[in-house]
């Protein structure tokens, strides 16, 4: 049903779902800052929070120019925040690794 609504009115669904992405990147990168300072002592822990202030800025970049940049800005700033979380989920296992093989 939401797909049909979203089909039907391709503004305002590019707008909603702008919305909403920035809203899910930001509250991803506040969950990333606040699990990097729980795995502080740990190898790595560099990488996630990085990562996660790299996400609240553009979180913060897209709901602050939300209504007139929605398309492109969406897209290339989701991207920015994937390539970000995915370094770190790379990083992080190796640095895990490292650690319990100096042990």
């Amino acid at each position: 049903m939401v797909g049909v609504l979203l089909v039907g009115n391709v503004l305002g669904a590019k707008l909603t779902l702008a919305l909403a992405f920035g809203s899910a990147i930001l509250v991803q990168g506040i969950l990333e800052v606040i699990a990097a300072f729980q795995l502080r002592p740990e190898d790595g822990w560099g990488w996630i929070l990085f990562s996660g202030i790299v996400a609240i800025i553009l979180g913060i970049l897209i709901l602050y120019r939300w209504p007139l940049n929605s398309g492109w800005l969406l897209g290339f700033f989701s991207g920015i925040s994937f390539l970000f979380t995915g370094i770190w989920m790379i990083m992080l296992p190796q640095s895990i690794s490292h650690h319990l093989s100096r042990r």
